[in-house]
């Protein structure tokens, strides 16, 4: 499966939006996104240290996390990107130059672009 940014920036701004920290948030919440692909991202977030999540599965059931909160990583990555207009320049810079977008990549134009903004 391939790691999608515009989920995982989908799912960041879900969890910061979320009204009582620490309730879980289901893939199933994002209507138009494949249960399973969502539940693999939440899994790279947790594993990336960018959000607090809990593997829920059951035995024999496909792979089902559930994400609870941002971490201070988290906030700070998704603090870099959360202007739809600065990730749309994120993702411009990263194809002019040919680059793949990477978490490093992501931060390293991000910072990039804000500095030149200063």
């Amino acid at each position: 499966m391939h790691r999608d940014w515009d989920l995982v920036r989908r799912i960041l701004l879900a969890l910061e939006e979320k009204a009582l920290p620490y309730t879980m948030m289901h893939a199933s919440e994002f209507k138009d996104a494949d249960e399973i692909g969502v539940s693999y991202h939440i899994k790279m977030l947790a594993n990336a240290a960018l959000i607090e999540a809990t593997d829920i599965s059951s035995m024999g059931k496909p792979m089902v996390w559930a994400a609870t909160s941002l971490t201070w990583d988290g906030h700070e990555f998704l603090d870099s990107i959360r202007s739809q207009s600065m990730w749309q320049k994120v993702q411009a810079k990263a194809r002019e130059k040919g680059l793949d977008l990477t978490l490093d990549i992501i931060i390293k134009i991000a910072k990039q672009l804000a500095d030149a903004m200063l």
